[in-house]
This record gives structure tokens, C-alpha cells and sequence, in this order.
């Protein structure tokens, strides 16, 4: 009997205000995450918005977005990946 594992994709609908450090996770696909300061991390949906943030790498900024999780059902392991509306760079 074979067992297919799945990737899976749960959206949340609340709005979720983060504050971070930009930080890269995959410099080859350029890709960028938010380090919370309770330790958390956010994948940066890599949308238009999200690419720009490519700029702010290591600024501490807050942001706003749809949170969905990503869970690999061979590890169960979660990732958060927010979509953002909106982000503000904290000085």
C-alpha cells in the first residue's frame, strides 16, 4: 500500500500585525523572511510587494498581512508565509 504525502495549504482569514527583522532565507531564489521578536518566522510571499523588501534586508520593520500555513506532510513541518498589505520601516 503506497501513502501519498501532499503538500497542503491552510489560509487564514485574520490580518495578522508582525514586527521584525527583514532577514534572507534563500538568496538563489531570493527569497526573505520576518524575524519576530518573539522568535517567529514569516516567509515574504514573494509578490511585488514582497520583493520589495528585498531592499530592506536587516531593517526592523512592521508589516500587515494574510498569514496562510504551509505544511509538508512528510515532516509536519509548518511554515508561515504572509501576504502583505502594508509595512512600515521602524526607526
Amino acid at each position: 500500500m503506497e501513502t501519498a504525502y501532499k503538500r497542503k495549504t491552510q489560509y487564514s482569514d485574520i490580518i495578522k500585525d508582525i514586527e521584525g527583522v527583514v532577514l534572507p532565507c534563500s538568496w538563489e531564489e531570493e527569497r526573505i523572511s520576518i524575524y519576530t521578536f518573539n522568535q517567529d518566522e514569516f516567509l515574504i510571499d514573494n509578490d511585488e510587494m514582497g520583493r520589495e523588501l528585498l531592499a530592506l534586508t536587516y531593517e526592523k520593520i512592521k508589516a500587515s498581512g494574510e498569514v496562510k500555513i504551509l505544511i509538508n506532510g512528510i515532516t509536519i513541518n509548518q511554515k508561515k508565509i504572509i501576504k502583505l498589505i502594508e509595512y512600515t520601516i521602524i526607526s
